[in-house]
């Protein structure tokens, strides 16, 4: 399967891979179930996506790593590198159609097989090489082992790469991918620009072109006591940015947890704990190495007693975690995977709700806890691994995960999502008095630029039916109560340019920004006497600007030698414009693999929509019960208001009309869905 990068494929390697990937399989596959696949295997379409996911997620932290000195990223997770992936919807119908975890691993694989066709074939020699060249010694620059074991242990560590032999081989196959990416972008750009040094002498004369320009500025540090009405257009303004005050969107999630606590004790006697924290304590005290050293809050190393122990205590748990994990995670994993079978095992899929949650714990004696969260996991009411998985997982109301989360130090939780609380615009009335104050600073910084705006436009409107009529530029701008720069001449990519006049009013880039503007609308003019339009600044206390240009002088022709530098210039940027690393960085598609982009997006499409078409009636069933608990919730709260604990009937009542919207659409979707489907099974174009 990997023989798309490699000729030749030995058992061995075949056997570390899948091992490798297995545990991909199980973690990034949604709706994973064990019990449901008994006796099955993963199709090594599925392993080969899976390893590939665990690829991108590789690369994708090794890229992170660089912002760190090549060191990981404190708490870097699979979890967290997968969140950084949007969401696809492909056909722009408002569904997601695959995650961007996903997306990233098909498109990787796309690369790949290109390659493969084109027969690109990367040696072990070559990444051999790459490994040599990545982990010398700067003082030799000969090959580090202790480097690239340190390496391998950090990300081992941070379940990036498998254990083991197996995890090596991941890393060097990454490798070579890099290799494969890099020669497959070489060959199919080698055909892109190809142009004669010459072609490029009209745009570089061009680009010499000096510009004598004035710009005139309209403040706003002025203006704030001219804005009153805030009182009265408070909560109009308000309505502009509520959504930046907006309660977020929750999660409510039922939950059984399978702590780890109950063998912890017998966990620590086996890795001899106590001894380990001794052993520790005297190297606090012994060591004259400050690395060594605890201390308080003051600096202050600390003295034998309660304090360094505690100290101690906290250190070695942190350093043993994973051994003490591998001791008690198994020994919770066996209750947990006894319930989960009670769960799904013989169970129909309809049933796979949190109802039957509540129901198979109460049979065991179990309990089920249930607790609000939102995205940020603001209150750390659960662990931040269960929160990511209920905001990531494309779960119902009411429907359980078929996937339990492993918490190290903590144990396993079996779930469900209970309800999904949608985000809610807060009215004005229930903004706290700092909150206001904010908005009321929002209103005057909007009102003031809107002044200053106004007035600049008026000007500008001023100034050219003046000159329409025959009055100097000149003559007016030196009239001007504004304040008015002259600037020296420039070009529109210089960087040198002397503007200290600017300062505090606008950059230099802005104003070329609005002279290149002005060129590309005004260039067939006869003689330059361009006005632009009034152009708001970033500078605080400057509401924006009007530039008047009053001279182009041509441009200097470029030297041989200019000629040459540019056009290399441009023959790379095209060159590199047409890779599939830039393309990709950009949101674009190079045109030699737009094709087979394509061709992958009408695939995902269609799998989205078969699953969607599947699932639809479980959707329309859950949706129905929603809205019956919902309705008998009203009948019994407007007789008896006290079965409302923390809410209001309003809000009831808004959830069942949202609940009614939601069948509606479902209903709706049913029918059409077939055609959906149909309509994307059919290749573009027939």
């Amino acid at each position: 399967m990997f023989g798309t990068v490699r000729k030749h494929s030995q058992p061995l390697w075949i056997v570390i891979i899948i091992m490798v990937v297995i545990s991909f399989v199980v973690y990034f596959t949604p709706g994973y179930d064990p019990f449901e696949n008994q006796g099955g295997t993963a199709t090594e379409a599925d392993v080969e996506l899976s390893f590939a996911r665990g690829q991108v997620l590789l690369e994708q932290a090794l890229n992170m790593s660089q912002q760190f000195g090549g060191f990981l990223p404190p708490n870097l997770n699979a979890q967290a590198l997968a969140g950084q992936f949007g969401d696809q919807d492909l056909n722009r119908d408002g569904e997601v159609d695959v995650s961007g975890l996903d997306y990233a691993a098909h498109m990787r694989l796309l690369r790949l097989r290109k390659a493969a066709s084109l027969g690109i074939i990367v040696s072990d020699n070559m990444v051999k090489a790459r490994l040599e060249q990545m982990f010398s010694n700067p003082n030799d620059q000969k090959f580090s082992q202790d480097a690239y074991t340190g390496f391998l242990t950090q990300y081992r560590n941070a379940k990036l790469l498998g254990s083991g032999k197996g995890g090596e081989e991941q890393f060097q196959e990454l490798i070579r991918e890099q290799i494969t990416f890099q020669q497959l972008d070489n060959l199919m750009t080698r055909s892109v620009g190809f142009f004669a040094d010459e072609a490029t002498a009209g745009q570089q004369t061009m680009d010499n072109k000096l510009y004598t320009a004035q710009a005139v500025f309209f403040s706003t540090s002025n203006r704030t006591d001219s804005v009153t009405n805030f009182t009265s257009i408070a909560t109009n303004f308000y309505q502009t940015v509520t959504d930046r005050y907006a309660i977020p969107s929750k999660r409510q999630i039922a939950y059984v947890q399978f702590p780890v606590a109950p063998y912890l004790k017998d966990a620590e006697k086996e890795i001899k704990l106590d001894d380990l924290v001794e052993e520790r304590v005297e190297k606090h005290m012994n060591s004259t190495n400050s690395v060594d050293h605890f201390t308080d809050a003051n600096g202050t190393k600390l003295v034998a007693g309660a304090a360094l122990d505690a100290a101690a205590l906290a250190d070695i748990r942190k350093a043993q975690q994973p051994e003490l994990d591998a001791i008690t995670l198994p020994k919770a994993k066996a209750p947990t995977t006894i319930f989960r079978k009670a769960l799904f095992e013989g169970i129909p899929r309809e049933d796979w709700t949190t109802a039957q949650l509540y129901a198979k714990a109460k049979a065991q004696g179990l309990e089920v806890q249930s607790a609000i969260v939102d995205r940020d996991n603001a209150e750390d009411l659960l662990p931040q691994a269960l929160v990511d998985a209920a905001f990531g997982l494309n779960l119902q109301s009411g429907q359980l995960s078929t996937s339990d989360v492993k918490v190290p130090g903590e144990g396993y939780y079996v779930w469900g999502l209970e309800k999904v609380i949608p985000v809610r615009n807060r009215q004005y009335e229930e903004l706290t008095d700092e909150e206001k104050a904010e908005i009321k600073e929002a209103f005057i910084a909007a009102e003031v630029k809107k002044l200053a705006s106004e007035e600049g436009n008026d000007y500008r409107d001023t100034l050219a039916e003046l000159t329409a009529e025959g009055e100097s530029v000149e003559d007016l701008l030196n009239l001007s109560k504004q304040t008015v720069i002259n600037l020296p001449a420039m070009t529109l990519s210089a960087t040198d340019v002397n503007a200290t006049a600017l300062e505090g009013l606008a950059t230099v880039t802005e104003i070329q920004s609005v002279i290149g503007n002005l060129e590309r609308e005004n260039r067939s003019l006869a003689k330059p006497n361009w006005l632009s339009s009034y152009n708001p600044a970033s500078t605080e206390g400057v509401g924006g600007f009007i530039v008047h240009v009053s001279k182009v002088e041509d441009g200097v022709a470029p030297s041989t030698e200019d000629l040459r530098v540019f056009a290399d210039q441009q023959r790379n940027m095209a060159r590199n414009f047409n890779s599939s690393f830039t393309a990709a960085r950009f949101g674009m598609t190079p045109v030699w693999l737009r094709g087979d982009v394509e061709a992958l997006n009408q695939q995902l499409i269609v799998a989205a929509l078969q699953e969607r078409l599947n699932n639809i009636a479980f959707d329309i069933e859950q949706a129905t019960e929603e809205i019956s608990e919902l309705e008998k919730i009203v009948d019994q709260a407007k007789s008896n208001p006290s079965v409302l604990q923390g809410v209001s009937l309003e809000e009831i009542q808004g959830d069942l009309t949202e609940a009614q919207d939601k069948l509606l659409k479902l209903k709706e979707l049913q029918t059409t869905l077939p055609e959906q489907l149909k309509a994307a099974q059919t290749p573009t174009g027939s």
